[in-house]
């Protein structure tokens, strides 16, 4: 799947793009830009999915944030409280 056929890797090539910065995008629109840490933290908070795409400077192409990031454990909202 080529979710950024758009916004080829290349259109950033150049760019003042810090390394630790990743771009943030979800079928085909940008996100923003944020550092690795910002990312778990909005993934936590429901705000990026695994199945968005992340690119940072140094990388050919795009990937999933899956492969960046920890699946979050599921809760158990039906939990016994002892």
């Amino acid at each position: 799947m080529e979710p950024m056929t758009s916004f080829p890797v290349e259109a950033f090539a150049g760019k003042s793009v810090f390394n630790h910065q990743l771009i943030i995008y979800r079928e085909g629109v940008r996100l923003g830009e944020w550092s690795q840490d910002e990312v778990r933290k909005l993934y936590g908070e429901g705000l990026v999915s695994l199945s968005d795409y992340y690119w940072r400077q140094g990388m050919k192409e795009w990937a999933p944030l899956q492969s960046l990031l920890t699946p979050l454990p599921k809760q158990n909202i039906f939990s016994k409280h002892d």
